[in-house]
């Protein structure tokens, strides 16, 4: 659905060639639009193996500058409650995000 909205999208995301490279990046299975934070010191045992996502459960949130611990939960969080509704969520708030690279 992004590839077809893209003439209108890449005016609303803050990196509109990286978008592009995302949508064709997901297309291709090498990322998800939803994954887990990044960091490099994690417990990475405690949660699923997920394909590095463009977006993480963080975005969903106004505050990025949030403790490790609350990040490392929120991931515990969204493992353990997956619904579909979740990750619709965290991409409409991170709309603008989704051009991160």
């Amino acid at each position: 659905t992004l590839l077809a909205i893209c003439p209108v999208a890449i005016f609303l995301v803050k990196s509109p060639v990286g978008l592009i490279r995302n949508i064709f990046s997901v297309l291709l299975s090498w990322k998800s639009w939803v994954g887990f934070t990044q960091h490099p010191a994690r417990e990475s045992h405690r949660l699923p193996e997920l394909k590095q996502g463009v977006l993480n459960p963080l975005d969903a949130f106004k505050n990025k500058h949030l403790p490790e611990e609350t990040t490392e939960r929120l991931d515990l969080l969204y493992a353990r409650d997956y619904k579909l509704t979740n990750d619709l969520n965290i991409i409409l708030k991170g709309f603008r995000q989704t051009g991160r690279i």
